[in-house]
């Protein structure tokens, strides 16, 4: 498990996609990894590939001192909404979740979540569940932008389609 492999970015419109829901006993998932909601209400960490991603957790079900909330305690989770922008270090092209260097050319790429351990964005997964809006260099400049001059791809910004 990794923490923040996913992270919120930026809500375009200004509206911050947030919700809460009731944990398991059992749910072990950290911040940054994406939940499904069950059919009791109740959110887990998706299993690899998913077809569908309910949120990425803002929160860990632990407490302060590590134990595990107790059942029916809620955890906030950002929402999975088209306006709502993620970002990410981990991308992989391969559907395994071989890390690989973002590029240029992967803006407007369609890409699935390979997983769990570390979550990768990754344009060979089966389920194509993001799409990949920007890539920038350590620094933080954005691979194609006229004014700066990027170095290498390492994080992906992507939204939820």
């Amino acid at each position: 498990m990794g923490v923040h492999d996913l992270r919120h970015y930026q809500a375009p419109d200004g509206v911050i996609d947030m919700r809460s829901f009731p944990v398991t006993a059992s749910a072990t998932f950290l911040v940054g990894e994406p939940i499904v909601i069950a059919a009791a209400g109740t959110i887990d960490e998706c299993g690899d590939d998913p077809a569908s991603v309910d949120g990425i957790a803002a929160h860990s079900p632990t407490n302060i001192d590590g134990s595990a909330m107790a059942v029916g305690y809620s955890v906030t989770v950002y929402g999975t909404s088209p306006s709502q922008t993620f970002i990410t270090k981990n991308f992989a092209t391969d559907g395994a979740g071989t890390a690989a260097t973002p590029a240029l050319t992967n803006i407007g790429d369609l890409a699935g979540l390979t997983g769990p351990g570390t979550w990768y964005v990754d344009t060979g997964a089966a389920n194509k569940i993001i799409q990949i809006t920007g890539v920038q260099d350590a620094a933080g400049n954005n691979l194609g932008d006229p004014n700066v001059l990027p170095g290498t791809g390492v994080w992906v910004l992507f939204r939820f389609i």
